[in-house]
């Protein structure tokens, strides 16, 4: 089996790569690259007290969980881009990406146009970590704990569709309460 996934580059997305390299002849890993030191280097999030602090807890939750940035399987091609650039890329840069059998995206950036339309007929699967409808996009755990709604800190398991974060709901995912 051939898998594509659309996904970041922290410890989190390298983990689902490693479970999906196990199970896979060959994954495609379309990696959007953002620092690797969120909240601390001004990059996709902007250096604040709010959110370096926030992101100072995921990354010592991520580094317990899902280890240190790292390299992937054997069995694992890469291709690098600048978080953003997905819908940008030619259709001929991921056209051995194109021709897998299963989709996943999780952790990429908002997908349009053609992509999106070969993805959407292909049936890929989105893993939102948010909680949809209540919230889409980016950063979404910290939102619904900044407005105080920690009930609404979840995962989404979805269709991929043209609009964000809205492709029809498989699952809904939830943490288990735990005293750290």
């Amino acid at each position: 089996m051939r898998i594509t996934v659309f996904t970041g580059n922290q410890p989190r997305h390298l983990a689902l790569i490693e479970a999906l390299a196990g199970c896979a002849r060959r994954v495609y890993a379309v990696h959007e690259c953002t620092t690797v030191f969120p909240g601390r280097v001004d990059d996709f999030f902007r250096r604040s007290p709010v959110m370096r602090e926030y992101f100072r807890h995921v990354i010592s939750a991520e580094s317990l969980v899902f280890g240190r940035p790292r390299f992937s399987a054997e069995n694992v091609r890469t291709l690098s881009i600048r978080m953003g650039d997905v819908s940008r890329l030619e259709r001929g840069v991921l056209a051995p990406a194109l021709k897998s059998d299963l989709y996943v995206v999780f952790g990429a950036s908002y997908i349009k146009g053609p992509l999106c339309d070969h993805l959407v007929r292909h049936a890929a699967v989105n893993i939102h970590m948010g909680v949809s409808p209540h919230y889409r996009g980016s950063s979404t755990n910290f939102w619904a704990l900044r407005d105080g709604r920690p009930e609404l800190v979840g995962a989404t398991i979805h269709r991929l569709s043209t609009g964000l974060d809205s492709g029809p709901i498989l699952r809904h995912a939830f943490p288990e309460p735990r005293d750290w």
